[in-house]
């Protein structure tokens, strides 16, 4: 929320010095051509920002597409979404208040998906079911009520 505050603060600092460029301008009158250029680069930059607020690049247009998706929606419009990617790696993410994303590694046995969590030793176990439509999400290994997910995506080579 800090740093949220200070880039608001840079913004109107910039908006700021904006005008006071436009004002020198009409001053002083269009024959000062350093002041035409800055001021036109500040406006520019000031458009991208509000135009852009995250950013022109998005880290999602480099990645793998998903080779399997899977969806739980909770309460309070909360969810969850597990996405597997080819190259035996794993975003689990869960969206309520906040946004929180963990990152592993998955390894198949059968119709079963083990979890293996980069930030902690936590391991998870996913089962699919008989029909391919659903699976369960164990949290832990001992976890006796496991959330139910509906696939959305299945190319996982069994």
């Amino acid at each position: 929320m800090a740093l949220f505050c200070l880039f608001f603060l840079i913004y109107i600092g910039l908006v700021a010095i904006l005008f006071w460029q436009l004002r020198s301008l009409l001053k002083t009158g269009l024959g000062d051509v350093s002041n035409i250029v800055s001021s036109g680069i500040i406006l520019f930059v000031l458009i991208l920002v509000y135009r852009f607020p995250i950013g022109m690049v998005r880290p999602e247009d480099f990645e793998d597409p998903p080779i399997f998706v899977a969806i739980r929606e909770g309460a309070a419009n909360c969810s969850t979404q597990i996405l597997f990617k080819s190259n035996q790696r794993f975003e689990k993410k869960s969206m309520c208040f906040a946004v929180e994303r963990s990152y592993g590694t998955y390894a198949i046995h059968g119709d079963s998906i083990s979890l293996f969590f980069d930030t902690d030793t936590t391991y998870a176990k996913v089962e699919i079911s008989e029909t391919g439509e659903t699976l369960k999400y164990h949290r832990m290994a001992a976890d006796s009520l496991p959330f139910e997910m509906k696939i959305y995506r299945n190319e996982l080579n069994h």
